[in-house]
């Protein structure tokens, strides 16, 4: 029941979703990359050994680096990986103008390659952001990023996300909105569900910098993604909506949206529905009937799944949304899940027993008997 990754679950509920075209192999032509010498410095002798006839520098670095960058296009994925985590490195090395005329457009054609090597690629691209010679080039290295964006690898995605968003944050506000929504706009209209993913992750990290035009914009995309007819997309909407509400200022907008996809088919939806619940309590107090209804229903959901994420945040909802007079209720809840058929649900709750005590106890009265009878249960579960 708990076995099997994320990734695992994505698999075996994508089927019919479009995933991006990887090839069968690499063959030793598409290793050898695009035909780049990366030094004019750097250049190799009759015996193959490497010759340095740069001035100043020390000889033994110069060799590593021309190693290092020989080694970008080796056919041994080991020896790619190792090369990909000097990119900033070799960045420095080039010089900021190089870096943009030649490296940047090399990892743009170097993003087919095996999993191990482009997870690593996608963290160190966002390490280049001050190697490109100022601000203004940063976007730069937006290109291999929507690339990465978009591979089915779901590692390589959360690193290329990341990436992006360090990217982002170096852009000047001036430029942001020629950069920003055009590329959240790209990802969240391809025909894989995986470029997608990435667009739903990445329509709240510009919070604060954004024109109410650019929000709107952002709010309509937002919108599609959680409605998608992917599960893996509407998962991460949902896990990504209380932020994107709070970034957007567009809190009372999406609680029909939020509504919809706590009551999704798959259970891999609802679980994450939780996570957005607490940041619209904060945003939205006057909605704390509805979002308590939410978390009625989140923590009885037919899914253990569901009970046990609604179990492990639950401390933390109730807090959000403010215990007052419903003090009796939640506690009966909080009971329901303490008592939960499943043990890890049980054991979620045995977690925050302590925190929810403190919230419900003052005011809960027979009610708030039932949290210490079931609290004593579960010291002999």
């Amino acid at each position: 029941r708990g076995g099997g990754s994320a990734a695992a679950a994505d698999r075996a509920q994508s089927s019919g979703a479009r995933a991006p075209p990887r090839g069968a192999s690499r063959t030793a032509d598409s290793r050898a990359g695009p035909a780049w010498q990366p030094a004019r410095s750097w250049s190799d002798d009759e015996d193959g050994a490497v010759a340095m006839s740069a001035q100043g520098t020390d000889a033994v670095d110069e060799a590593q680096l021309a190693a290092l960058v020989d080694n970008l296009r080796s056919e041994d994925a080991q020896q790619r990986t190792h090369a990909m985590e000097n990119l900033p490195r070799i960045a420095e090395a080039l010089g900021a103008e190089r870096t943009r005329a030649e490296l940047v457009p090399f990892i743009a054609e170097s993003t087919d390659d095996d999993d191990e090597v482009l997870i690593v690629l996608a963290e160190k691209i966002g390490e280049l952001v001050d190697l490109l010679g100022g601000t203004d080039a940063v976007h730069e290295l937006l290109p291999p990023l929507e690339l990465l964006a978009s591979v089915e690898e779901s590692s390589v995605r959360d690193k290329s996300v990341t990436s992006a968003t360090a990217v982002f944050e170096r852009i000047p506000d001036a430029e942001l909105a020629q950069h920003y929504e055009p590329f959240v706009r790209s990802l969240a209209a391809k025909d894989w569900f995986t470029a997608r993913v990435s667009a739903a992750a990445l329509c709240h990290v510009c919070e604060g910098r954004l024109s109410e035009q650019l929000m709107r914009e952002l709010m309509e995309v937002f919108k599609r993604l959680c409605t998608d007819d992917t599960p893996m997309v509407r998962r991460v909407a949902v896990q990504n909506l209380g932020k994107v509400a709070e970034a957007l200022r567009a809190a009372p907008s999406l609680l029909p949206a939020f509504e919809r996809l706590r009551q999704d088919d798959h259970d891999s939806v609802r679980v994450q529905a939780i996570a957005s619940l607490v940041p619209l309590a904060r945003q939205l107090p006057d909605s704390t009937s509805e979002l308590l209804s939410a978390l009625e229903e989140l923590c009885l959901d037919r899914s253990w799944r569901v009970r046990w994420t609604a179990a492990q945040h639950f401390s933390e909802a109730i807090n959000a949304l403010g215990v007052g007079t419903e003090a009796p209720r939640l506690a009966r809840l909080f009971v329901g899940l303490m008592q939960d058929t499943e043990a890890e649900v049980r054991t979620s709750a045995a977690g925050v027993m302590v925190g929810v005590a403190r919230q419900v106890l003052p005011g809960g009265g027979a009610a708030a008997q039932e949290v210490v009878a079931a609290a004593q249960r579960l010291a002999s579960d």
